[in-house]
């Protein structure tokens, strides 16, 4: 019997800063559930562990209740308002903390409710499809022309269930696309002020702390020793319910407790069936695109719509995180390309330009000789 991993990897991403990561994981949000996060050379590692797992199934069983999911629905109906309206401001060095603050609650409020839309937080609805289908019989149901096929079904539990996953769905899809900026563009706007202002690199105040950065535009100035060795690999920890920022060695231990005992072995939940072969083509920027030919096969943490263009162009789609309704698996049904959710591995273990079978049969990647 094949033991449990301590630690299985939600999501890798690139071009997150730790700044942006020490937001994330507000105790209100992320970090209200147990993750071990590694964070070297751009590329975000996000690992949950047992107890994360326990945590973040507790928080989906919420969405079974209909009021709770009618909330989140309808919060993230007036987020999507207030992101479409958020403007950046011109920055000054009399209205940028309020300007800070009123940034932080708009992007709290973006990743409490973001959580509900990634697959650890939809596991109670997932687990209550299986109960009533096959896997199997649902990808066949969800694969089909017949676009009235999922509304056969007799099972109200199972529609029910099968429902909110879909509009679940279709919403992550407006939040991402209205967010991308808030992430991105708005943040720089932050830390370039800063950069300026005070005469320091822009680089340092990347790897600051929300409560770091918040010192420093009040004119207190933290210990910049610490924000320079975090640069160099950092790991987010949570002791005695606090989280920590952990650099040198302590990083270098983190990263190879984790690193070390992950699987090697590809697998997943097949989304649309289906073998081929091909060279895998790495992508894990949250927002920005990756040249891809045709025939190639994407791997990647998570799709999202501005990938759309060059998936397009993929023979086969293979992904960290996801579940049945995912948008990888909604996208390759919808193009009839093959494809394998939730390995929680493949771009730690696959590198560009391997030769790779796709078993979206069997849910299985198996990695070729390339001589």
């Amino acid at each position: 019997m094949k033991k449990e991993n301590s630690y299985i990897l939600h999501t890798s991403v690139s071009g997150f800063c730790l700044l942006l990561l020490s937001i994330i994981f507000n105790k209100r949000t992320y970090g209200a559930v147990d993750y071990r996060v590694l964070y070297e050379n751009d590329i975000t590692l996000m690992y949950l562990t047992k107890t994360g797992r326990r945590q973040a199934y507790l928080l989906s069983k919420n969405l079974l209740n209909d009021k709770f999911f009618a909330k989140i629905i309808s919060d993230s109906k007036k987020l999507n308002i207030s992101l479409k309206s958020y403007k950046g401001p011109n920055l000054t060095k009399k209205n940028v903390i309020k300007e800070w603050e009123r940034y932080l609650k708009l992007s709290n409020e973006f990743c409490r409710l973001y959580r509900f839309y990634e697959q650890p937080f939809q596991q109670s609805l997932e687990e209550m499809v299986l109960e009533h289908i096959s896997e199997d019989e649902l990808i066949k149901k969800l694969s089909s022309s017949d676009k009235k096929s999922i509304k056969k079904f007799t099972n109200s539990n199972l529609k029910d269930a099968l429902d909110k996953l879909i509009k679940l769905g279709q919403m992550k899809l407006k939040i991402h696309h209205n967010a991308e900026n808030l992430v991105t563009v708005d943040l720089m706007n932050f830390i370039n002020f800063v950069a300026k202002r005070d005469s320091l690199p822009i680089n340092t105040i990347r790897f600051l702390t929300v409560n770091e950065f918040r010192s420093v535009l009040k004119g207190k100035h933290p210990d910049f020793n610490l924000a320079k060795e975090r640069s160099n690999g950092c790991a987010i920890v949570k002791r005695n319910n606090k989280w920590y920022f952990d650099s040198g060695n302590r990083y270098l231990y983190w990263k190879a407790k984790i690193i070390d005992v992950q699987n090697k072995e590809i697998s997943g939940k097949t989304a649309y069936p289906g073998k081929v072969k091909g060279k895998v083509v790495i992508h894990q920027s949250w927002t920005d695109t990756t040249r891809l030919n045709k025939n190639e096969i994407l791997v990647t943490g998570m799709t999202n719509p501005q990938m759309i263009p060059f998936i397009k162009k993929a023979s086969a789609i293979v992904t960290d995180e996801g579940g049945i309704t995912c948008h990888a698996a909604i996208i390759s049904r919808e193009m009839k390309k093959p494809c394998i959710t939730g390995t929680k591995n493949a771009t730690q273990v696959l590198k560009n330009g391997d030769l790779v079978e796709v078993d979206a049969n069997k849910g299985v990647v198996r990695v070729l000789n390339n001589e």
